[in-house]
């Protein structure tokens, strides 16, 4: 009894701390990969002259230069 009466006691704060793991898990997820603008950022590979290079276009150059 006096264990359950220790959890009943300490609630309030496990239920903070299992809510904000939630919430850092969530936000972590939408910085990641939730977000078009750091999405697009990852596609861009270089910058040649002033030209951005995604890394779809650089993918089927390369895929184009292995068939020859």
């Amino acid at each position: 009894m006096a264990t359950l009466e220790k959890i009943r006691s300490k609630a309030g704060l496990l239920v903070l701390v299992v809510g904000l793991a939630l919430f850092a898990f969530i936000i972590g997820d939408f910085l990641n990969s939730g977000s078009t603008y750091f999405r697009q950022s990852q596609e861009r590979i270089a910058e040649i002259d002033g030209e951005v290079v995604k890394i779809q276009d650089y993918q089927g150059r390369v895929d184009e230069m292995a068939e020859m």
